[in-house]
């Protein structure tokens, strides 16, 4: 009997110990035995999984049960108390220990520090521990990228509200003001001075966010600025345009990398205006790809997504703002599936099989650009202009998330949109300028929740 049959036979029994069901038929290639996905905030990766019926069981915490909508249920899922807690993913490794796990991934950024954990119990190869708190931690990531040269904002951590002017007067208003771990502009504000930091103190704008779903609201994503943790103030940097780059490393090769320019700056649009396009070829596009790329590699990343956030000031100086080890969010895989033919969870994917991924590139000549729909707060009772939207120039999708009788969260940083709108164009400016007019004939109107 083969080694690799033994081990599928040993996996199989402990499967149906842990996870107490019938064990899907394994998978005859060699070598591939169980995979662990920490997920979430979206099932996108292990419903690709269960297409190609690759053994896996998904880890998700327990605030999340209730918002969790995967595909289908024919592969487990166990949950853990919450991905910070490390007593329960102890509890949790001890239990998948005897399964022969091959691969433990996380498609999600508030599971990044989790899934190294477990690796490090496990003995699973990937990112360590140690790399995954440079990746979350943007305090212990700045100063990382800057010893490696990368250029980078100054900033300090602080601790208490009442620390912030100390810190201000340090780095130099106006100021950034953020949580150590986030993602989405949560909780993070640009302040110009100290008459605006009092006016947002005494509005509770550092308070926990709230308005997010389960698998985010109770991790250090959102806590209030007087957390034990403390917080980023940061030099606020006179922005003239933002960028995002998305890359694809595989054993230390960058397989792609992806940029695209911000509607506009992130900050100034957080709440409302959201948007991106992705940038032609030239000098802009390369040297955001270059500066991006070394900033993967100063963070010791040898395989996966990076979603990197870059700033040019008014000088043209070209800035690291923070990366994500993950794919972008808020739509922006779709968006290069429809430019490029990038499939991002089928990627992924094969990554979590060990398996160099394939990608097969396509293009229109054009570029493409997505917008954000805002919606206010409360319970939506019509919504118009979607099939209008639909017939514009320009768009070649739309995604509708809020319908009528839904309730709207309110848009939060680059979270919570009513939908968005999918436009492309010979540059990159036309297709975001008929992104933006496509979005501004889909109107979401809202009846006001009122608490009791």
């Amino acid at each position: 009997m083969r080694r690799s049959d033994s081990r599928r036979r040993r996996s199989s029994a402990n499967w149906r110990r842990y996870c107490g069901n019938e064990t899907p038929s394994w998978p005859e290639t060699e070598g591939i035995i169980m995979i662990v996905v920490l997920s979430g905030l979206r099932s996108m990766l292990e419903d690709v999984l269960a297409e190609q019926r690759v053994p896996h069981i998904t880890l998700i915490p327990a605030n999340a049960v209730a918002d969790y909508r995967p595909a289908g249920d024919e592969f487990p899922r166990k949950v853990v108390a919450d991905w910070e807690d490390y007593n329960a993913l102890l509890s949790a490794a001890a239990q998948l220990e005897p399964m022969g796990v091959t691969n433990i991934v996380t498609m999600d950024e508030t599971a990044v520090r989790a899934a190294a954990f477990l690796r490090g119990q496990l003995g699973v190869p990937g990112q360590n521990l140690h790399d995954a708190v440079a990746f979350t931690d943007k305090a212990i990531m700045k100063d990382r990228l800057r010893q490696a040269g990368i250029p980078v904002a100054g900033h300090r951590v602080v601790h208490g509200i009442d620390n912030v002017r100390k810190a201000a007067a340090e780095v130099g208003w106006p100021i950034v003001i953020k949580p150590r771990m986030g993602f989405g502009a949560l909780n993070t504000y640009f302040v110009e001075g100290e008459a605006q930091f009092d006016e947002l103190l005494a509005a509770g704008a550092f308070e926990p966010e709230t308005r997010l779903p389960g698998a985010v609201r109770s991790t250090k994503v959102t806590v209030g600025l007087e957390d034990e943790y403390g917080f980023m103030v940061e030099e606020g940097i006179d922005v003239a345009h933002e960028y995002h780059c998305e890359l694809l490393v595989f054993n230390g090769e960058v397989l792609y990398a992806l940029p695209g320019r911000c509607a506009v700056p992130v900050l100034k649009g957080a709440g409302g205006t959201y948007g991106s396009a992705l940038l032609e070829e030239g000098r802009t596009r390369d040297a955001i790809a270059a500066l991006a790329g070394r900033a993967a590699s100063a963070l010791a990343l040898e395989t996966g997504f990076v979603h990197c956030e870059l700033l040019e000031d008014r000088s043209g100086r070209l800035l690291v703002g923070e990366l994500g080890c993950r794919p972008g969010g808020a739509m922006i895989p779709h968006m290069l599936k429809l430019q490029h033919g990038v499939d991002v969870p089928a990627i992924q994917a094969s990554l979590a099989r060990g398996v160099e991924p394939r990608i097969d590139w396509k293009s229109s000549g054009s570029v493409v650009a997505l917008r954000g729909v805002p919606a206010d707060a409360g319970r939506v009772i019509d919504v118009t202009g979607v099939e209008e939207v639909r017939s514009m120039p320009g768009v070649v999708d739309v995604v509708q998330i809020l319908k009528t009788g839904d309730t709207s969260l309110g848009s939060v940083g680059t979270a919570n949109f009513a939908g968005f709108v999918f436009c492309e164009g010979r540059t990159s400016g036309e297709a975001s300028e008929r992104a933006a007019a496509a979005a501004a004939r889909w109107q979401v109107v809202v009846e006001p929740t009122t608490s009791h």
